[in-house]
């Protein structure tokens, strides 16, 4: 016998003082409506008639007798006496904290939602889930939200994404009755009315089935997708970003500017934002249709400049979307998952956070404020970039003393900066680019992956300007190195992979 925290409850329909808690490898019984329980030390010492080891998932609403659990290796079990006996009736993989069940009102059809790995399942059992009476109606990577009428025997609505669908024949064919802009959350079907009503993250509605007019009950939050990017000629962020590379003892902490330059139309057709972040420039779309958030850009393995995805903003807590993700000399195609949802006093304002993650990677959005912060880690090192400040839409936020305008670009001085080396990966030769901001000595150096200097390519005072020097790695061995630029209290370091 193990015990844990409580993971389910559930209430007899027959007997509204009996409550059922699922409690580790078992279940617990309330007979005063859950008002009073048997103590841990009784149901350690097995004193106490009010545990039964059965792993209760589910209580059928019209035989509190009849009960559904799942065992420690992932099988549907069935009790017809509050599991003082009981089967195993699927030996499909089930998971108790992945699974929903709902019962029809004829009392012979059980409706079931799963999720096995990344695959969401709608089931059904034909013979009061009994074993070799389930079958799979409904396969999807999206979350299954799943209902049913009450009072309507064969009366079914799912969504799995942002499109609602309706059985009136316990499932044999589902149609497509309403698409909404967001992916649906929830739904409820009232019995004995025509009214079904569903919720998105941020939107409650009520649709009339007979007449299809959908009306907006309730809406949680001034919601718009851009405002979590907000791309805009003259908008600026200032960023400070600190961390290691190569070893702990090769710190840095420096600050940037990214900045939306202008807008231009590219040979695909697409209107763009030019973007200039540090020494790169890429360009940015936000598309208001499918509400995400585009970058046109020649990665490393690519031959000429495509689009890729960056951010959905479409998406809520739990949902994945597929983004490139370039870590200096890879570009990976990833899973990013929404993993989170917050409130946050930001810039002496209560702003509504959306928050990512992948791999080694994550980054946190805010309403009318934009990326605010980035979390990077790989072997060779830690990188965290934080919001100091920010002008949108001609408003000033926080610490915005490095913004100049865009207006005044042709006045800007020539700053200390380090490009990505190109081509990245490369064999045996590359070519790196970096900028002088004053009459300074200035030296390039590379190294190798434990910190060991490999090869000085500059050490000399420089006049301000733009330089290029190139690396020759003939004789050494495929791995990655690191180059350093240094010049008075500038100092900036970037990877490059060396592959033969």
């Amino acid at each position: 016998m193990t015990f844990s925290y409580i993971n389910e409850i559930e209430i007899s329909n027959q007997n509204m003082d009996l409550v059922f808690a699922t409690i580790g490898d078992g279940y617990m019984i309330s007979t005063d409506g859950g008002f009073t329980w048997p103590s841990i030390d009784s149901l350690i010492q097995g004193s106490t008639n009010k545990f039964v080891e059965f792993p209760l998932i589910s209580v059928n609403p019209y035989d509190d007798s009849q009960m559904f659990g799942v065992n420690n290796e992932n099988k549907l079990l069935k009790t017809n006496d509050r599991g003082e006996s009981y089967l195993i009736v699927s030996n499909e993989t089930w998971t108790s904290n992945n699974t929903d069940i709902h019962y029809d009102i004829n009392g012979l059809y059980i409706y079931a939602i799963t999720k096995s790995e990344n695959e969401y399942k709608l089931k059904i059992s034909n013979d009061q889930g009994e074993l070799n009476s389930w079958s799979n109606l409904i396969s999807s990577s999206s979350k299954i939200i799943f209902c049913i009428d009450d009072s309507s025997s064969g009366e079914l609505y799912y969504a799995a994404g942002k499109t609602v669908y309706q059985s009136l024949d316990y499932g044999n064919y589902f149609e497509p009755i309403y698409e909404f802009d967001f992916k649906v959350t929830g739904l409820y079907k009232k019995p004995k009315t025509n009214r079904l009503f569903i919720s998105t993250y941020y939107k409650i509605y009520e649709l009339n089935l007979e007449t299809e007019e959908l009306t907006i009950i309730r809406t949680i939050d001034n919601f718009n997708p851009a405002q979590f990017y907000p791309l805009k000629v003259g908008n600026t962020w200032i960023y400070r970003t600190n961390g290691w590379d190569s070893s702990p003892n090769n710190t840095f902490d420096y600050e940037y500017r990214k900045v939306v330059r202008r807008d231009t139309t590219l040979d695909n057709g697409q209107k763009y934002f030019v973007i200039e972040e540090q020494s790169e420039k890429y360009f940015e779309r936000y598309d208001s249709t499918e509400t995400k958030v585009w970058m046109y850009y020649k990665f490393f393995e690519a031959n000429e400049n495509q689009e890729f995805l960056s951010y959905d903003l479409t998406t809520v807590r739990g949902d994945v979307f597929k983004a490139l993700f370039s870590d200096y000399f890879f570009d990976i195609s990833l899973d990013f998952e929404h993993v989170n949802d917050s409130y946050k006093h930001i810039f002496n304002e209560n702003r509504h956070l959306k928050y990512f993650e992948t791999y080694n990677y994550g980054v946190v959005l805010a309403k009318g404020l934009g990326i605010i912060e980035k979390d990077e880690g790989w072997d060779y090192g830690v990188r965290k970039t934080t919001l100091k400040g920010c002008v949108i839409d001609g408003i000033a936020y926080g610490d915005t003393s490095l913004v100049v305008s865009v207006e005044n670009e042709e006045d800007l001085q020539t700053k200390f900066s380090l490009s990505q080396n190109y081509p990245n990966p490369f064999n045996p030769t590359t070519r790196i680019k970096y900028q002088v901001a004053s009459i300074e000595n200035v030296s390039l150096k590379v190294y190798d992956s434990l910190g060991r200097e490999i090869k000085t390519l500059i050490n000399k005072p420089m006049q301000p300007g733009e330089y290029e020097v190139e690396f020759d790695a003939t004789g050494l061995p495929s791995g990655v190195y690191f180059y350093r630029l240094s010049s008075g209290s500038f100092s900036q370091t970037r990877k490059m992979l060396l592959i033969k």
